[in-house]
């Protein structure tokens, strides 16, 4: 008996400090799926692109985890992304969520600043992996920027998560 009660007090020790590793930037954003009223012109509110009264996230401090659980055509990062001259854009464990058939080939990784502006636009190949990630340059660390991720508009809807950082 007091085996088995000193086996659950090591397991449960284990557990409360593996728990205690966890980082606190650990967080995942879970970005919310609906289009914009027209796909020339963002306009940012609700569950478009960041308002300007939206927090930001300094990617020097860490990095920015996303979870995307359907979309279809487009979705925005919630927060401002700021602090750093670079991005690094990933993709992970894409999947069809949706009713019909069918594969992912590409997503669409896009930079926006504050003013609306897009200033760099990348393509993750996901025509052989169900992962991928893409990089940019040439950022103002002072500045505020915002991803979208898009989809081609097949009528197919997909699930994928990944992180943004320095």
């Amino acid at each position: 008996m007091k085996k088995i009660a000193s086996s659950l007090v090591a397991g449960a020790l284990l557990l409360t400090l593996t728990a205690g590793a966890v980082s606190a930037d650990s967080t995942v954003h879970t970005l919310p799926t609906v289009p914009p009223a027209s796909s020339a012109v963002i306009t940012p509110f609700g569950a478009n692109a960041p308002g300007s009264s939206a927090s930001s996230h300094d990617l020097t401090a860490s990095n920015y985890n996303y979870q995307v659980s359907e979309v279809g055509a487009q979705v925005y990062t919630d927060k401002w992304l700021t602090g750093s001259t670079t991005m690094s854009v990933s993709v992970t464990n894409v999947k069809n969520v949706g009713e019909t058939p069918g594969n992912l080939n590409g997503v669409n990784v896009a930079i926006f600043n504050s003013s609306n502006k897009q200033v760099a636009i990348k393509n993750i190949d996901l025509s052989k992996s169900t992962s991928g990630s893409v990089s940019f340059s040439g950022l103002t660390s002072s500045s505020k920027y915002y991803v979208e991720f898009s989809v081609p508009r097949s009528g197919l809807k997909f699930s994928f998560n990944g992180t943004i950082s320095k």
